[in-house]
């Protein structure tokens, strides 16, 4: 099976190479194109009517690395459109090192390069895993799993045209995956602060004042509630709406997590009565 590996970060950081190497070990032939230079917060952007450079950085002929000078979803159209990247089951974005919850997903680098994978039709996860500032990382578990899904993912029959996203805390306490809902945060809208009024041409401009960073609203069977008590959360962000609906993805998603579950050894006991609100 066939895997195009992309994402928001270079190809040397250390979340990605996790990936990667988990995909080859679970049997993928992994393509992996990438940005030259760190691409989280560029949300879906793309590289219009500019010429646009890849050249291949390392792997091999049966998994090569190649680096573009532009963005994940440039990563992905070149990949896709120039027929680099041929008969590719699913496509992975990530792991980026940070979590990507609720609406941050439209900002993500990382999720837009997933999006923009499922508009060409495709089935594409989106990775994360917390970071925990001055403490060693580990990305054997998040990539492992994200492995798992991904191949449930691409052998799926019909092609379950959709995309999803991983988010991993930095600490579990289940290793039992969440199918959930994006969380909303809450907003403040003194957030910008006092404004001022150039006398002169009339610009008005906002000083942002320092508040505290908006909150997530805790409720149940959402990304945010889910990491939070130290779950893996299984996030859909999109599917492809003229080959599917939205409540069949989303059943059949529920069935592959209930079966990496298995083959991850969680079970219903290992979480903890309550823990998940």
């Amino acid at each position: 099976m066939n895997v195009l590996l992309t994402g928001g970060a270079e190809h040397t950081a250390p979340g990605l190479m996790a990936m990667r190497q988990a995909l080859i070990i679970s049997g993928f032939n992994v393509l992996t194109v990438v940005p030259e230079t760190e691409s989280e917060h560029v949300a879906c952007s793309i590289s219009p009517n500019v010429a646009i450079s890849i050249v291949q950085v390392g792997g091999d002929d049966k998994n090569p690395i190649y680096q573009v000078d532009g963005t994940p979803v440039d990563c992905v159209r070149i990949a896709m459109l120039s027929g680099l990247a041929r008969d590719v089951s699913v496509v992975v974005s990530g792991i980026y090192g940070q979590l990507c919850l609720g609406e941050q997903s439209l900002y993500s680098g990382t999720s837009a390069a997933a999006r923009e994978a499922t508009s060409l039709g495709y089935p594409s996860l989106a990775v994360f895993q917390q970071v925990i500032e001055g403490a060693s990382v580990g990305f054997d578990w998040c990539s492992t799993v994200a492995a798992e899904i991904a191949a449930w993912l691409g052998a799926s029959s019909p092609p379950m045209c959709c995309a999803i996203s991983i988010n991993v805390p930095a600490i579990l306490q289940s290793r039992s995956l969440k199918l959930t809902q994006p969380a909303l945060r809450v907003w403040d809208p003194a957030e910008l602060g006092q404004s001022t009024v150039d006398e002169v041409t009339g610009r008005v401009t906002f000083i942002r004042s320092a508040l505290q960073a908006p909150q997530f609203e805790m409720q149940t069977n959402t990304d945010a509630t889910a990491v939070a008590t130290g779950h893996a959360s299984v996030t859909q962000l999109e599917c492809d709406v003229v080959n599917s609906t939205e409540h069949p993805v989303r059943e059949r998603l529920e069935e592959v997590i209930k079966n990496v579950n298995v083959r991850i050894g969680a079970t219903p006991q290992a979480c903890q009565s309550g823990c998940c609100g």
